[in-house]
């Protein structure tokens, strides 16, 4: 079980190194809040897993919820931009979601199930993320 908790320490760590310079801190954000705390009461494998299952619920909703708030405040040349990004960033997110399952799904261990499903939480965070801060820049120039 510690080796679990390590191992997922780890990658999570990797992730937080990556994020984006004006990322929110990750204490701080109430989903990530939730799911350590989560974490926190049922550390076996299948807590973990319904732990970052949730998370990854969460982080999607946010996710949807940011994007649409951004969306209304731009203009409509602004709107049309974003959503295709948006757009392409869906087929990279798919596309990448397929690695993630077909690489640790390739691994032997119910940790790698951790580990995958770990890193599609910390991708649907990242590009959270990234639209709070074009939230943030809109907040600014208004």
């Amino acid at each position: 079980m510690v080796k679990h908790l390590i191992v997922i320490s780890c990658l999570l760590g990797a992730c937080l190194l990556a994020m984006p310079a004006r990322a929110i801190e990750p204490s701080n954000d109430p989903i990530d809040r939730k799911v350590n705390a989560c974490m926190d009461r049922d550390p076996s494998t299948a807590g973990m897993m319904q732990c970052l299952q949730q998370a990854y619920a969460d982080w999607d909703a946010e996710l949807n919820a940011v994007y649409a708030d951004v969306r209304m405040r731009l203009d409509p040349q602004a709107q049309s931009a974003l959503k295709d990004a948006q757009r392409l960033w869906i087929s990279y997110r798919d596309a990448e979601f397929v690695a993630i399952d077909t690489i640790y799904g390739a691994m032997q261990g119910t940790m790698w199930q951790l580990a995958g499903l770990s890193r599609k939480v910390e991708f649907l965070k990242n590009r959270v993320i990234e639209l709070r801060m074009y939230a943030e820049d809109l907040n600014q120039a208004n």
